[in-house]
């Protein structure tokens, strides 16, 4: 019997991921000297500090951890309904809003790259491209439609179907190295908005990759869905440890196979395989973490069940998303090292603050809009 039970390794490490992109995001915004020590790191210069290589490497756990996180939960839940259904795929309740969130998750992304500073510049008849990017918000937005789309098509594998979504993110992963090994845009001839999903002037996150990382959190919500997390966690560390070593050996034999090529393009995204080795070894590793009762704080957790408003109050604060004013424009690189850390520090807490306080404001406002205090969950 697959357990009921909210899974409470999951909220950590969706809570973990969150505090990664809140402090990740204000000190590469306001450090005066992350825009050189980044640069040396691409160019592997050893001269840079140990402590900043480290961080950054880190850093870079962060959104693929979040996209992993996401596939995994929506499709726990998802697998968990259709395990009970009776009716029609696109009439279950988990489907109807599951759609729903991709419109608000598309709209949201659209919407915060307005910026109302420029409305006379709006007003008279100009249009600004980068509206049209294609951010985080549109990338998982488009893979949780992808997955609601696929999974009728897969629930013929029954208990397999995980790995069905193994094959797909694989699959991703070879069109990645297929259609973005080129520099420009692509596909071209077609409507920007288009372009900047896979490889245009504005795209950010695209979806090759990075849907890729949505499919594999989709099997291992599967996973969990069938086999639940075992005692003591054990099928949540042999999922993670089998299927990270299997993309592991995946990058390991694609380098051997191109070693001896100068042409290094068909290796250009090897790093999603390795990437996701090392994400399942950070969720196992934060997997073992979340049984501590002292790291299972209402605050440390309620962050990671709020991470949609918390994301979105974040852009408008700190990039100036929508108003045009944010702490981006007032300290964009002009922190020295103390006053970055810190920074990061108290805006942390800020929306940890925050996100106790958003249940509350939600039911208030479902009660007095709907005539009933609890949300749409």
């Amino acid at each position: 019997m697959v357990e009921n039970k909210r899974l409470l390794f999951l909220d950590f490490c969706r809570s973990v991921a969150i505090i990664m992109m809140l402090q990740g995001h204000f000190i590469s915004n306001t450090l005066d000297v992350y825009p050189s020590l980044i640069a040396r790191i691409h160019i592997h210069d050893n001269s840079v500090p140990f402590w900043f290589n480290f961080w950054a490497t880190i850093r870079g756990f962060t959104a693929p951890l979040f996209f992993i996180i996401t596939g995994t939960v929506f499709t726990y839940l998802l697998h968990q309904e259709l395990k009970l259904n009776k009716e029609s795929y696109w009439k279950m309740t988990r489907v109807k809003k599951g759609v729903k969130r991709v419109a608000v998750l598309l709209i949201t992304g659209y919407i915060l790259q307005l910026n109302l500073k420029y409305l006379e510049y709006y007003f008279k008849g100009n249009f600004n491209p980068h509206f049209l990017g294609f951010h985080i918000l549109q990338c998982i937005g488009l893979s949780i439609l992808l997955i609601l789309i696929l999974t009728p098509f897969l629930r013929i594998m029954k208990k397999f179907i995980w790995l069905g979504y193994i094959v797909l993110s694989i699959l991703i992963f070879i069109l990645t190295s297929l259609f973005r090994k080129e520099i420009g845009v692509f596909p071209n001839g077609v409507n920007v908005i288009f372009q900047n999903i896979i490889q245009g002037p504005d795209t950010v996150f695209s979806i090759l990759p990075w849907t890729g990382f949505v499919f594999f959190g989709a099997a291992f919500g599967h996973y969990l869905s069938v086999y639940g997390q075992g005692k003591n966690n054990i099928n949540v560390y042999i999922f993670l440890l089998s299927c990270g070593l299997f993309f592991h050996l995946i990058s390991v034999l694609i380098y051997w196979i191109y070693s001896d090529y100068n042409d290094q393009k068909q290796i250009l995204f090897l790093w999603v395989y390795e990437r996701i080795f090392e994400i399942s070894l950070l969720i196992l590793f934060l997997t073992f973490l979340s049984k501590f009762k002292f790291l299972q704080s209402k605050y440390l957790l309620g962050i990671g069940k709020e991470t949609f408003i918390v994301y979105v109050l974040h852009a408008i604060l700190l990039y100036g998303a929508v108003t045009g004013m944010g702490l981006r424009s007032l300290w964009e690189q002009k922190l020295s090292y103390f006053e970055s850390i810190a920074g990061s520090i108290v805006f942390v807490c800020l929306f940890i603050l925050i996100a106790q306080f958003i249940p509350r404001i939600r039911q208030v406002i479902h009660k007095s809009i709907l005539g009933h205090g609890k949300p749409d969950a």
